[in-house]
């Protein structure tokens, strides 16, 4: 029973080591990206909201 319940904390333990994994790489993802874009880009989505030209 106890080796049952240690191999399920072994799984357990990997799938949350790869979810965080992924998270931070996906996060990483975004934070690159923002950081890439150029002022002029920047400026265009931070108007889009209220941009009524768009429509």
């Amino acid at each position: 029973m106890y080796k049952d319940i240690l191999r399920t904390m072994d799984a357990e333990a990997l799938r949350a080591a790869l979810t965080l994994a992924v998270f931070f790489v996906f996060f990483l993802m975004v934070v690159l990206d923002a950081w890439r874009k150029s002022n002029s880009e920047i400026k265009h989505l931070e108007d889009l909201p209220l941009d009524d030209s768009a429509s």
